[in-house]
C-alpha cells in the first residue's frame, strides 16, 4: 500500500515571500492565502513567527494601575450576608 504525502513543505524563503505579499500594498491575508492555496490561519502563524504585525497589538494594551481601596467600617462597604427564609 502506497500512501502519498499530501503535506507540503515550505522553505523559510518561501514563507517569507508569501508573508511579504501581505505587507506589499496591504493585501488582505485571506486573498494572499487563497492565491497560494493555504489556510489563512497558517499565514497568520507565519506572520507571527516572523514578528510581523505584533507591534500594533502590543501598543493596543496599556497597563492600568488601580488605587488600593481604603478599609472602611461603614455598613455600605460591607458585603450583604445572605439570609434564608424558612
Amino acid at each position: 500500500m502506497i500512501v502519498a504525502d499530501t503535506r507540503r513543505r515550505w522553505t523559510r524563503a518561501q514563507k517569507q515571500a508569501v508573508v511579504a505579499e501581505c505587507s506589499i500594498g496591504k493585501a488582505p491575508v485571506s486573498a494572499v492565502a487563497r492565491k497560494h492555496n493555504i489556510a489563512p490561519n497558517l499565514l497568520f502563524r507565519w506572520r507571527r513567527d516572523f514578528g510581523i504585525g505584533q507591534s500594533a497589538a502590543r501598543e493596543a494594551f496599556v497597563p492600568v494601575a488601580l488605587p488600593a481601596l481604603a478599609a472602611s467600617s461603614t455598613s455600605q462597604d460591607r458585603p450583604i450576608a445572605a439570609t434564608t427564609s424558612s
